[in-house]
């Protein structure tokens, strides 16, 4: 099995741990500590301040900083300083960890309540 399905159904176990919605396809977990990985990083969202909260949900959705910074009418540079923060919030490596946290917050209850909201989530259509 590789890293990438390890990861995969961590990801998948953890959001069915929390209640959250099952992807089609989800299977057992192989690893109770990515389990617990995950539970943290998206606890870690409470911590982003409300454009961060944005900048996350985006992220999630694969946008570029370019498509982020016309979405939210701010300056590219600034999409770039939000990025970065979020990271640091988060204690994440790269926007690719900080796009998957993103896609299993969107899959909580807490995502769901973002959703009410109108915020920005995976299901948005441009890049």
């Amino acid at each position: 099995m590789s890293k990438m399905d390890d990861f995969r159904l961590d990801l998948i176990a953890a959001t069915e741990n929390a209640g959250w919605q099952q992807p089609v396809g989800a299977t057992e977990p192989s690893n109770q500590v990515g389990v617990e990985y995950w539970r943290d990083q998206v606890e870690r969202v409470k911590d982003l301040s409300e454009r961060e909260l944005d900048v996350f949900l985006m992220l999630g959705a694969g946008k570029s900083n370019r498509a982020m910074a016309q979405q939210l009418s701010i300056a590219e540079r600034t999409v770039k300083a939000h990025v970065t923060q979020i990271l640091s919030k988060l204690e994440v490596e790269s926007r690719l960890q900080a796009g998957l946290v993103s896609y299993a917050f969107q899959l909580s209850p807490e995502g769901a309540a973002c959703r009410d909201r109108g915020r920005p989530l995976v299901q948005s259509t441009s890049a």
